[in-house]
């Protein structure tokens, strides 16, 4: 008689933990519909360690050997957080120096734009660029707002944040303009984890997504998102960090955000940029740049390189050279397809 009560009390203990597991499950998986929206849910590390166990899987990479990846030689000590590649020139955003310095294809400097300050041309912490219709707008995060350029690099105008969310604001990585002129600000801070959108023609900001930590990019009008991972939960009321997870490829209006199509887990894309097969995406799950297909599918591989890590930041020429620029290791790269 004992016997057959401890095995019922075994059994109720199974349920039950299958129960748990199923409600786990369910939280991690549901909300399909929420994800569609930007709008990305906060887990815990045994929940994301649940989903890695049933989804994960190694993405082999096919690697163009016409391409070769190796380091530009640049005649100056910066850390790279942006690049633009423009028809005769590339501008670098240097966080450590607060300028921009505009090199050309070799590598040479040309000049240098800006200094350390809060005034027109001057910077802090800038961590990314952009143009649109020939204005140039940089990332001043450390000053909290865009600042607009003309094309000679003349100080045009600036936008700063709004008020009421500057102070919750550390961490800025990435900006897109789109066709009508809309600003869209990506963020990297556990303290603000949405998608910073400035409407030019009612001159406000709004906020779309939650819980989302990733990076913004345009390409013939239209803005783009991808998230790095997923939010990490402790209490379940906020966001403690962030770690690898289900990559989403995003569509960006100022009505909010829409999916296109799922990356493969563990991807975790740093920066990217649209291209007309797909998305050219820094990889630091892998230390790769590779390409994916607008449905999601993995396309090829054009370089492997062990210190892509950290936020960094990616660009094309109009020769379909790609540049990326790696902060952490202060270096600046380029690949290129070697004519045989």
């Amino acid at each position: 008689m004992e016997k057959k009560r401890v095995c019922t009390y075994i059994c109720i203990i199974i349920i039950f933990i299958l129960f748990l597991n199923m409600k786990n499950i369910k939280k991690v998986s549901t909300d399909e519909e929420e994800i569609r929206k930007g709008i990305l849910g906060m887990f815990t590390t045994e929940e994301m360690d649940q989903l890695f166990d049933n989804e994960f899987v190694v993405q082999e990479h096919n690697i163009i050997e016409q391409y070769r990846f190796s380091q530009l030689q640049v005649c100056s000590e910066m850390v790279t957080q942006g690049i633009l590649c423009r028809k005769e020139d590339i501008i670098i955003v240097d966080r450590e120096n607060n300028q921009l310095l505009i090199l050309d294809y070799e590598g040479q400097l040309l000049r240098t734009v800006g200094k350390t300050g809060n005034g027109p041309l001057e910077f802090l912490n800038p961590q990314g660029i952009t143009e649109q219709e020939g204005k140039i707008y940089i990332l001043d995060a450390g000053n909290k707002r865009i600042q607009v350029l003309y094309p000679d690099f003349d100080y045009q105008t600036e936008i700063h944040f709004p008020e009421d969310i500057t102070g919750k604001i550390e961490k800025t990585n990435s900006i897109a303009v789109d066709g009508d002129g809309n600003i869209f600000v990506s963020c990297a801070d556990i303290g603000y984890t949405k998608i910073l959108c400035y409407n030019s023609m009612d001159k406000i900001f709004s906020e779309i997504g939650q819980n989302f930590f990733g990076t913004v990019a345009e390409r013939e009008g239209k803005v783009y998102a991808v998230n790095i991972g997923f939010a990490i939960t402790e209490n379940g009321k906020r966001v403690t960090g962030w770690r690898s997870g289900p990559n989403y490829l995003y569509s960006l209006t100022t009505e909010g955000m829409e999916m296109i199509a799922e990356l493969p887990y563990g991807t975790i894309v740093l920066a990217f940029q649209v291209v007309e097969e797909g998305i050219l995406c820094i990889s630091n799950g892998y230390h790769t740049v590779d390409l994916y297909g607008f449905d999601g599918s993995y396309k090829c591989t054009y370089g492997y390189q062990e210190e892509i890590q950290a936020i960094g930041c990616i660009d094309i020429d109009q020769a379909g050279t790609i540049y990326i620029g790696i902060p952490l290791a202060e270096k600046l790269y380029k690949i290129e397809k070697v004519l045989k």
